[in-house]
């Protein structure tokens, strides 16, 4: 039987189930003839719920969540709204369907339905309600009513003081303004109690920027993310709840694996393979469930034969490499002979995906593992050009710069990462400040980090030999 056949069968049954005190309800699928097979089951499954409810508003709700989190946009505007008619008393199904209208531009009914969203929620909100407000201020402020913006966020710092996105969107309502200065006011006790966070880099750039402050914007900028910052809400998450597909779950196997959760990601992987995934993702996915037991031999095993079976498929490649740097159990380093083989494999995974960057972090720990540390900089700078927010990667580069023999050039990159992103400096980069400082017969500067190392990590295993180099004549 076709996919359309079956959609019609089970919703004929569920308008049976309904009995005759109802008519059956009428409940449109999306085409799914090219849907993922996890996506499809779980649209036909929450559209036949529909159906055997009668069109109930948290049936209708629930629906439109699977079809929004799926990328069934205008579905979804379809099912949220059948819930709203039924129930109109509904303010997070108001406010899912104000971000439904926003993902599909339409700016005036996304506005619209924020502010009622807020009225069904009642004359006094409580703090974790401000998302309500802060919100409608973002959608007022793209329709261009600035000043309904500023009310609503002048409401959201009331209800909830200090909230962060509140004050995120207010930086950004600056702005849009052209009042740079007021924006970089607003946003710098955020910076101030944060100073590594990517997002908050991303705005404080163009804020300088349009301050006509290039050099800090352009330091801000090499912090900052690469992407749009994403303002999220509990609401919000609540509404994509329902996000699925073969990649989603293999996703969330992973990280149920990483939490412990062997059983629940081994159903995960049951399931994929019910729906005949790609055997290679199945088997990739069963490999790195086997590692997360603690299962390395096998693991080892399972990711030759991918190595083997997909020779141009990176994943595998670096994933056998990480194994094979991996410490042996007893403690100690891994064999030369493994940390050669780790080489050979990572090499070919930066060459089948030149834009991994995680990839390319793990080449540079197995190069300086054979103390090749010329190429270790070399990765560690491709690492950095790619995602220059990573400041453990900068950390990492001047420690390699430094086991090669440049302690100028390691006291560069961590001075340049302290001016990036702010704060307390990480634990290896003041070992690498010690260490470069004493190399260079700086004892004042080297003295200075080691008793900032000290508050930061009072039990470093590297403190004594750094105190005997310090008091080193």
């Amino acid at each position: 039987m076709s996919v359309r056949g079956l959609i019609l069968l089970v919703l004929g049954v569920g308008a049976v189930m309904a009995g005759c005190e109802q008519p059956p309800v009428d409940v449109a699928v999306p085409d799914l003839t090219k849907a993922d097979p996890l996506v499809e089951a779980a649209v036909v499954r929450a559209a036949d719920h529909v159906a055997a409810s009668g069109g109930g508003p948290e049936a209708w709700a629930e629906y439109g969540r699977v079809l929004y989190g799926n990328g069934f946009n205008e579905d979804a505007l379809q099912a949220f709204s059948n819930s709203i008619a039924v129930d109109p008393a509904q303010p997070r199904v108001v406010y899912v369907r104000s971000l439904v209208h926003r993902a599909n531009f339409d700016r005036e009914a996304a506005l619209a339905d924020a502010v009622r969203a807020i009225e069904l929620a009642g004359p006094e909100l409580t703090a974790d309600q401000v998302h309500l407000l802060w919100r409608a201020a973002w959608m007022a402020m793209e329709a261009a009513e600035f000043e309904r913006a500023a009310a609503m966020l002048d409401r959201a710092a009331a209800t909830a003081p200090g909230d962060v996105n509140t004050q995120r969107v207010r930086a950004r309502l600056h702005l849009e303004l052209g009042q740079a200065e007021e924006g970089l006011a607003a946003l710098a006790p955020l910076i101030r109690a944060d100073p590594g966070n990517s997002d908050l880099k991303w705005l404080q750039s163009r804020l300088l920027r349009a301050a006509g402050r290039a050099e800090e914007a352009q330091t801000a900028a090499t912090g900052s993310s690469e992407r749009t910052p994403v303002y999220t809400d509990p609401w919000a998450v609540w509404a994509m709840g329902r996000k699925t597909g073969i990649g989603v779950e293999r996703d969330r196997a992973l990280r149920l694996a990483g939490a412990g959760r062997h059983h629940e990601a081994r159903r995960i992987l049951q399931t994929l393979k019910d729906v005949e995934a790609d055997p290679r993702t199945v088997g990739f996915l069963e490999a790195r469930l086997r590692l997360a037991r603690g299962e390395r031999g096998s693991a080892a095993a399972a990711l030759t034969r991918l190595v083997e079976e997909y020779p141009d498929w990176a994943p595998p490649h670096h994933e056998l490499g990480r194994v094979m740097l991996a410490r042996p159990a007893g403690g100690g380093r891994p064999p030369d002979v493994d940390v050669d083989r780790a080489v050979t494999l990572l090499e070919r995974s930066v060459e089948l995906d030149p834009s991994s960057a995680i990839a390319r972090f793990t080449l540079a720990q197995a190069y300086a593992a054979r103390r090749r540390f010329g190429e270790a900089v070399s990765e560690l700078q491709a690492c950095i050009e790619l995602v220059p927010a990573n400041r453990a990667w900068h950390s990492a580069l001047a420690a390699s710069q430094l086991s090669g023999g440049d302690p100028e050039a390691a006291l560069r990159t961590i001075d340049l990462a302290e001016g990036i992103f702010g704060g307390d400096e990480p634990v290896q980069a003041l070992v690498v400040r010690v260490r470069a400082s004493s190399r260079l017969g700086d004892k004042i500067a080297a003295a200075d980090a080691l008793a900032r190392l000290q508050v930061a990590a009072p039990n470093h295993p590297a403190l004594p030999v750094l105190q005997r180099l310090v008091q080193k004549p």
